[in-house]
Order: structure tokens, then C-alpha cells, then sequence
């Protein structure tokens, strides 16, 4: 009996220090209406901002062993994900837009959020007009010798998009894990 007494003793003093090392997850926020909405639109053109960051990352990663057929197809897809992207703009600003809110600070995240949007549509329509015409035939050495330069500077405005989410995650309380809950870019 002794024997068996003390096993179980063992087994229980093992056992406690697992349990206390689980982490304790909070629920998730829970947001108002007006909350909710700017957070979808938030997150809409967010995610399709994270898809035209991404195209541009991988043309920078690949430029240089590259087929100059790849990097036209390249271009166009960076074209592409830039259009799909500034296709979303209206409805996440609409989104944005449409709540009422009364904290001052919540009024001025919403206002910094509307000017972020309208940035970002500039910056995908300077991303679309200038990788479309890289697209086309024969200009996969242009895109070899001058897309990265072209790339880095849009994809650097896109990045200042990321920067106004968290931001107006503080300023409208919002939840920020699920805000970034893509994390990076994929590449």
C-alpha cells in the first residue's frame, strides 16, 4: 500500500506544474454594432492589401532568377492584386464611414481610418498603372532592371495601411487580435 501511495503522490506533484503552465486565453472582445462595422471594413481591405504586398514582396524575392516571361507574369499579377484590391476600397470605406461615433477619440481614429483608406486607393491606383503596362510581352528585362525600384516604394505606402490599423484599433477599441490574425503578408 505504501508503495502504491507513493506513486500516486509522484504522479499528482507532476501534474500540478503542467496545469499551472496552461495558458489562460480571454475571450474575445466583445464589440458594439458601430464597432463591428468598421472592423469588417477594416479588415476587407486590409486582407486584399496583404495579397497586393505580398505579389510585390515576391517580385523583389525573385527578380533576379527570374525567366523574363516569369517576371512580365509577375507584373501582371502585382497589376492584378492591386485592381482586386482598390476594387474593395469603396466598400471599406463605406463600412468605415457609416458609424456614429460620439468619444472624440473614437470620431478622430474613424477620421485618421477614412484618410488611410483614401491613401491606400491612390497608392493601388499608382501600383496598377505602373506594373499593367510591365505586363505585356518583351518587358521582362524592364521588369528585371527597374520593377524592384518601382516596387519598393509602393509596397512601403502599402505597409503605412498596417501601421493605421493598429492605430485605429486603439482609437476605436477595437480587436486587435483578430485584426491581425493574418500576421504577415504571405509570400
Amino acid at each position: 500500500m505504501k508503495t502504491h501511495h507513493l506513486l500516486l503522490a509522484l504522479v499528482l506533484t507532476g501534474a500540478a506544474p503542467g496545469a499551472a503552465q496552461q495558458k489562460i486565453m480571454p475571450s474575445e472582445k466583445v464589440l458594439s454594432p458601430e464597432q463591428e462595422q468598421a472592423q469588417k471594413g477594416i479588415m476587407l481591405l486590409r486582407d486584399s492589401v496583404l495579397a497586393a504586398q505580398s505579389a510585390l514582396r515576391q517580385l523583389e524575392r525573385d527578380y533576379q532568377q527570374a525567366a523574363p516571361r516569369t517576371l512580365e507574369s509577375r507584373a501582371r499579377e502585382i497589376a492584378d492584386r492591386c485592381a482586386g484590391a482598390q476594387r474593395t476600397v469603396p466598400v471599406a470605406r463605406a463600412l468605415v464611414s457609416a458609424p456614429e461615433f460620439v468619444q472624440r477619440e473614437m470620431v478622430k481614429g474613424q477620421q485618421d481610418m477614412i484618410k488611410a483608406i483614401d491613401r491606400t486607393n491612390a497608392t493601388l491606383g499608382d501600383c496598377q498603372t505602373t506594373f499593367a503596362p510591365l505586363a505585356a510581352d518583351g518587358k521582362g528585362e524592364e521588369v528585371r532592371a527597374y520593377g524592384n525600384r518601382r516596387a519598393q516604394p509602393l509596397r512601403k505606402d502599402l505597409e503605412r495601411y498596417d501601421q493605421a490599423v493598429h492605430q485605429a484599433a486603439q482609437a476605436l477599441d477595437l480587436d486587435v487580435r483578430t485584426l491581425t490574425k493574418a500576421g504577415k503578408a504571405p509570400v
